[in-house]
């Protein structure tokens, strides 16, 4: 009784989103530790900073742990390049406490974010009318619509 309660509960909680949107959520999360980190060098708090600086990394080494360089080719390939470029800028940034430095990185992180945030609604968009056209009559629909439209 308690293991299907829990699993119940475990059901309702997850986060259910498309890999797109993940990695939006994963930019959103660099672009706040990033600024949190670059508050923290103009407030002189070490910790915080590093801190910032550090969950900054993560984020960006797990978008490059991520990277289907086979079906990416030569995209993938240059956004991991920006990736460790990032991450080293942020090493540089955090052991000389340049602001300049991790503006740089921020400058990356948004113009990324920018994109997959397109990539995504431009991806979104097909299945929405879809949908659409699936509950206007048409009796025929695909499992990614029939999930839309009961979202």
């Amino acid at each position: 009784m308690y293991l299907t309660k829990a699993h119940d509960q475990y059901r309702r909680t997850q986060v259910q989103a498309t890999p797109e949107r993940l990695v939006v959520m994963l930019f959103d999360g660099l672009v706040r530790f990033l600024r949190q980190g670059q508050q923290a060098i103009e407030a002189k708090d070490w910790e915080k900073q590093s801190d910032g600086f550090s969950k900054a990394q993560r984020i960006l080494l797990e978008l490059d742990r991520t990277l289907d360089v086979e079906a990416g080719g030569e995209t993938a390939l240059n956004l991991r390049q920006v990736y460790r470029y990032c991450i080293d800028r942020l090493t540089y940034a955090n052991h000389q406490d340049d602001s300049e430095a991790v503006d740089e990185v921020l400058q990356h992180a948004v113009a990324l974010r920018a994109a997959w945030a397109e990539a995504e609604k431009q991806l979104t968009q097909p299945a929405v009318a879809e949908s659409a056209a699936g509950t206007a009559g048409n009796s025929k629909s695909s499992p990614r619509t029939s999930l839309i439209a009961s979202a």
